[in-house]
């Protein structure tokens, strides 16, 4: 599996776009997601699995609205950022298969929410390692020091991963779910 190449990129903007190799030799491009993406976004939902689907939204969530899609992909780069990652157009049709993002928070700029998901079929390939990394060095080159987020209990691969990119405090806040504070500055 590669890294970004050109790291310099993120020093003074978060646009990504790049071909990566996973651990089982498949291909996606991974880049900063576009409006464009709405539709994608949209049909990649539906093809998580319950428990997958579960984890992301600590609900089962089966579409979005249309405003909910535009604050999905209509970004800054500076308040909020997101990568996604698609299957390539020459393996057949377009598809989106995984996404992550943060979102900085408006009381302190200095703390940033973020989120992931991958499709259950690009799962346990080291895409969403990547991704998370990618998430936390652009939360870093935008003043971002820490990176929160809420979790189902039962979500043990989220919780291993977030693990990696920093120092994390579970905190428990009930109905199965607990908020993970992450320190990346």
């Amino acid at each position: 599996m590669t890294f970004l190449r050109d790291k310099s990129a993120l020093q003074s903007t978060p646009n990504i776009s790049e071909k990566i190799t996973l651990r089982d030799g498949r291909q996606v491009l991974l880049r900063s997601v576009q409006p464009k993406d709405r539709d994608l976004i949209r049909e990649s939902l539906t093809t998580l699995s319950i428990e997958s689907n579960r984890h992301r939204f600590l609900s089962y969530r089966t579409n979005f609205s249309d405003s909910e899609l535009k604050y999905l992909t209509e970004l800054d780069g500076k308040n909020h950022y997101a990568i996604g990652a698609t299957t390539l157009p020459e393996d057949g049709p377009i598809c989106g298969v995984a996404i992550a993002r943060w979102i900085r928070n408006t009381s302190d700029p200095k703390i940033a929410e973020w989120a992931i998901i991958v499709t259950d079929s690009f799962q346990q390939q080291g895409l969403g390692g990547l991704m998370l990394n990618i998430l936390a060095e652009t939360a870093r080159s935008q003043g971002i020091e820490k990176m929160v987020g809420t979790l189902a209990t039962d979500n043990f691969k989220s919780q291993a991963l977030i693990e990696k990119i920093g120092k994390t405090k579970f905190t428990p806040i009930g109905g199965g779910t607990f908020e993970s504070e992450t320190w990346i500055g």
